[in-house]
């Protein structure tokens, strides 16, 4: 049998350069010149990205003027489209309803869902669709292929955001309007479609006042919700079966108290492995076409961190643009974070992606592009609308590219994050770390290097986590993990110690 060997602090005495890319320079092997398009231009708007567990790249947008219909786009790890994927590569859905897709989620079996927000002239609702895994709809999902949520009493519904439980339920949340007002929803769906009546009423939720664009779930499967209350950034927690949890913040809600003279929110949500909550996303400024990039940090219980950044916030500019509006975030393996965007540095020359990192402490990474800021654009104007992270460190950016013509293509670009694959240059003095067997069938091993606390968690490639523990260990102890009930397929681990972070991956067979 094979063993990997993760040796770290030798690996992280070397220079970024070594592997010929720094983090954040675009990935010049991807795609042309390190940018993939459907090569169909078009009039239409991106919605979502998301990685299958083969690598492959799965891009859903909105298309059509007046009328919309989704349409999926594919491409294979190297940025060339996937032939073998709808029509070249592209499928399209034309139904009776007008969606505008803003999420996207992988079922275990690859069938691909689509949150939206939708509307057939009789009012606004939500929709959750599922597609095969050519791109052609799934007509034994819900109705058709199709769930329509829309609440009682609602004057409108909308989709923000979804995701797939490990047992395959799907939670998906968005926003309800009624003559109340409008508050955050949840729906909690079985993989068929219907709803488990178990949640909430009849498995829906009719949340607080919270406008919500971004979802996350905790390890013990409360539902954690991201977005503004009135005009501060604000995240929100319920119970796994849809209740508030009162135990959060206050009455279930924790607010940001920076600079609430202005609007800000949170477009990603991310639970760090101590349970901390990090919100990311934009902050507007006195000139209403400025938005900062910003970051909020909570402890378990919704209290601010306010070691993360500046009192609990983490901001940061970029100086001399005309416009700065961001749009997309994401964590990588390391719990830095990734906030994408648009950026325009004057009034014709459209705008461009870019990107800004966080330190896990909110401070600004510097390592990270130029002083922690990435602009990039290719032939072309490019609106960022999501960002992801590839099962070996790649940032990928989605967005649409305008070439001046009045019609746009989908766009992804990909960038380095100088994070070398399956491994992090986290700290020089880390001990080494031994893994076997590799393929492994109902254990692996991990060897740990130096005594003290770690944390063990082990995340599928949908990125959902399967293993979680904590543990005091003695120096070079063997901790077995059992994975006799894992899936076949590609895992990845995380080890959290005293000196800092180690990552890698395993096969189980």
């Amino acid at each position: 049998m094979k063993q990997l060997f993760l040796f770290l602090s030798f690996l992280s005495m070397f220079s970024f350069h070594s592997i010929g890319q720094n983090a954040g320079d675009i990935d010049s092997t991807f795609g042309i010149y390190g940018f993939a398009d459907s090569g169909q231009p078009s009039t239409s708007q991106f919605g979502a990205i998301a990685l299958q567990p083969d690598s492959n790249i799965v891009c859903v947008q909105r298309i059509g003027s007046g009328v919309y219909d989704i349409v999926l786009t594919r491409f294979l790890p190297d940025g060339s489209p996937d032939v073998s994927f709808g029509t070249g590569g592209v499928a399209l859905t034309v139904t009776a309803i007008n969606e505008t897709p803003t999420s996207v989620a992988l079922m275990s079996n690859g069938k691909i869902l689509v949150g939206s927000s939708s509307s057939d002239g009789t009012g606004g609702f939500g929709t959750v669709s599922c597609y095969k895994t050519d791109g052609s709809p799934d007509s034994t999902f819900a109705l058709n292929g199709i769930y329509k949520s829309k609440f009682p009493g609602s004057t409108g519904d909308g989709i923000n955001a979804l995701t797939v439980l490990s047992n395959g339920e799907i939670i998906a949340a968005g926003l309800t309007a009624s003559s109340s007002g409008t508050k955050s929803s949840i729906i909690k769906l079985f993989p068929n479609g219907t709803l488990d009546s178990t949640f909430g009423v009849n498995g829906r939720v009719i949340g607080n006042s919270l406008y919500m664009f971004s979802l996350a779930i905790q390890s013990d499967g409360k539902i954690v919700l991201g977005g503004r209350k009135l005009l501060k950034m604000a995240i929100s927690r319920y119970t796994s079966t849809g209740i508030v949890d009162s135990t959060f913040g206050t009455n279930g809600m924790t607010v940001t108290d920076h600079d609430t003279s202005t609007m800000s929110w949170a477009i990603g949500l991310f639970v760090l492995p101590n349970g901390n909550i990090i919100g990311a996303g934009a902050h507007k400024t006195s000139n209403l076409l400025l938005h900062q990039f910003m970051a909020m940090e909570v402890d378990s219980n919704g209290v601010i961190n306010s070691s993360y950044g500046t009192n609990g916030a983490a901001v940061d500019s970029m100086p001399g643009t005309y416009i700065t509006l961001p749009t997309a975030a994401a964590m990588q393996t390391d719990n830095k974070i990734i906030i994408a965007g648009n950026i325009a540095v004057d009034t014709s020359s459209g705008y461009h992606f870019s990107m800004v990192r966080f330190n896990v402490n909110g401070t600004v990474d510097n390592s990270f592009g130029n002083n922690g800021m990435v602009l990039a654009s290719q032939g072309g104007r490019a609106y960022c609308d999501a960002v992801t992270i590839q099962p070996d460190h790649k940032i990928l950016i989605g967005g649409m590219r305008d070439f001046g013509s009045g019609t746009s293509t989908i766009a992804v670009a990909r960038f380095g994050s100088g994070i070398i694959s399956g491994m992090e240059t986290i700290s020089r003095n880390l001990q080494p770390l031994t893994v076997y067997p590799n393929p492994s069938g109902n254990e692996i091993h991990l060897m740990t290097g130096e005594a003290g606390d770690y944390e063990i968690r082990i995340f599928n490639m949908l990125g959902m986590q399967v293993e979680f523990r904590k543990m005091k260990t003695e120096q070079h102890q063997n901790i077995p993990v059992y994975v006799r009930d894992y899936a076949p397929g590609i895992y990845q681990f995380t080890i959290i110690g005293k000196s800092g972070t180690q990552s890698g991956r395993f096969v189980k067979e």
